[in-house]
């Protein structure tokens, strides 16, 4: 997996058609975003608890949301942009 970084993201995974980046918001919390195709797909929450919320979670497949369950808590627990 190559991590690719800007300014203020991270490429944390990707594939032939999505990927997983992750982003400082306004109020400079880390946030993930999928894209699919180079458009922005679906912006999953994870809530205190450890759920994760998607918007339309029927577009998108199993394996990007096991991604997206496997990225979170690592970005959560260490409080970075990016996984390592």
């Amino acid at each position: 997996m190559k991590i690719q970084c800007s300014m203020s993201k991270f490429v944390l995974w990707q594939n032939h058609k999505y990927s997983i980046e992750s982003y400082l918001t306004v109020d400079e919390r880390i946030n993930i975003v999928v894209v699919k195709d180079k458009i922005y797909t679906d912006f999953p929450i994870m809530y205190e608890s450890g759920i994760i919320a998607y918007d339309r979670p029927e577009k998108l497949p199993k394996y990007v949301k096991n991604k997206v369950e496997k990225i979170w808590p690592i970005l959560r627990k260490n409080n970075k942009l990016c996984l390592t």
